[in-house]
């Protein structure tokens, strides 16, 4: 029974996959040195039972290199016992176990169908082989080969062979256990007649020498990238280190950030209470009061000053002031009284500073 799961056979998927790491196998084998490639064998290596009417002759077929073959005579229907021990023998999941029949028991002919059946001839055949041979489809063997594809046709190949023709010997050989891979003949060796159901089972994943060989060369690979990856997490643990050590260092850091802050602070209110600085209001004060005018004393705060001294006119002073263009509202804080020492009059006047204000000269 076939499950089909996204329009695919899942019966088939061991033989995709055996299909799929021989080919890499062979692929990555290429890359190995000649000698080492010697050394190993890739690629499909076949046990041939080749039959005819009086005896089988079993030989190896190892990439095209054919071993001396071994004959064992017909008893009867059946063959000599010692073919299956020899078999047995030979056979492991680096081969494949192939029955050969001579090319006069294969029949064909070329057939035509729909290009909608090219995904599944053989199921079509089945249901039409009474129309394309004089056979039913349960008295023979069969393969079809797609030959070329044409508008809305496909052309191919029907190859048949009956099955009482070969039916003993795949029936003494499944009796001690041993079923076929492959049923050909020498010139169509392509071609697999045998179905699928009669097909040996193998493992899922055979440990073959080429599977050996393609999961060493992966596990190489896998190591050439890891080795860069663990330097380069060793190196992010060694700097996590490193900047956990410097971690307590960096603690104060915020504070200093809130000090920055404060000191801001300090500075935009000190702007705010002084939109003047003190140099340009003491140069404004040396140009607006008089030569023989003195100042002892002077207070900035906010937009406010306040001055004391002596001059010889202090109420004159009030209108000096006035006129300056950062200054204004200038009054007398106190009363004017004349110095005993000197013999000017001691004055005390408060004014205020405008903010921003560019003197003209």
């Amino acid at each position: 029974m076939s499950v089909i799961l996204f329009g695919q056979d899942l019966s088939q998927l061991p033989q995709r996959i055996g299909a799929a790491l021989s080919y890499w196998g062979d692929a990555m084998r290429a890359l190995l040195p000649k000698r080492m490639r010697e050394q190993l064998t890739v690629g499909e290596e076949q046990i041939i039972v080749c039959q005819n009417d009086e005896q089988l002759q079993i030989y190896c077929n190892s990439l095209g290199k054919f071993s001396d073959p071994i004959d064992y005579a017909r008893q009867g229907d059946y063959f000599d016992s010692a073919a299956i021990s020899k078999v047995k023998s030979m056979l492991d999941n680096d081969h494949r176990l192939v029955l050969q029949v001579s090319d006069q028991m294969l029949l064909s002919k070329s057939v035509q169908f729909p290009v909608a059946v090219a995904d599944d001839l053989r199921q079509a055949l089945l249901y039409e082989m009474d129309k394309h041979t004089p056979f039913p489809p349960n008295e023979v063997y069969f393969d079809v080969v797609i030959m070329r594809q044409q508008a809305n046709k496909v052309f191919a190949r029907l190859y048949l062979l009956q099955k009482s023709l070969v039916q003993a010997t795949l029936q003494q050989f499944a009796d001690n256990g041993i079923r076929f891979d492959r049923l050909c003949t020498a010139n169509e060796p392509h071609i697999n007649l045998l179905p699928q159901v009669l097909h040996r089972r193998k493992r899922l994943f055979p440990l073959t020498r080429n599977m050996l060989l393609t999961v060493g060369l992966v596990l190489f690979f896998v190591l050439l990238l890891a080795v860069p990856l663990y330097f380069k997490r060793d190196t992010a643990i060694k700097l996590e280190q490193q900047i956990a050590q410097l971690a307590p260092q960096a603690v104060g850091e915020p504070e200093l950030w809130q000090k920055r802050d404060e000191a801001e602070q300090v500075i935009s209110e000190f702007i705010n209470n002084y939109p003047l600085p003190f140099a340009q209001i003491y140069e404004e004060l040396s140009k607006r009061l008089p030569d023989n005018t003195w100042v002892n004393y002077l207070i900035y705060q906010t937009d406010r000053i306040e001055i004391r001294g002596e001059a010889t006119d202090a109420a004159g002073l009030i209108t000096l002031i006035n006129a300056s263009p950062l200054f204004y509202n200038a009054k007398i804080r106190s009363p004017i009284i004349k110095s005993h020492t000197t013999d000017k009059e001691v004055y005390n006047i408060v004014f205020n500073v405008l903010g921003n204000t560019v003197v003209k000269e």
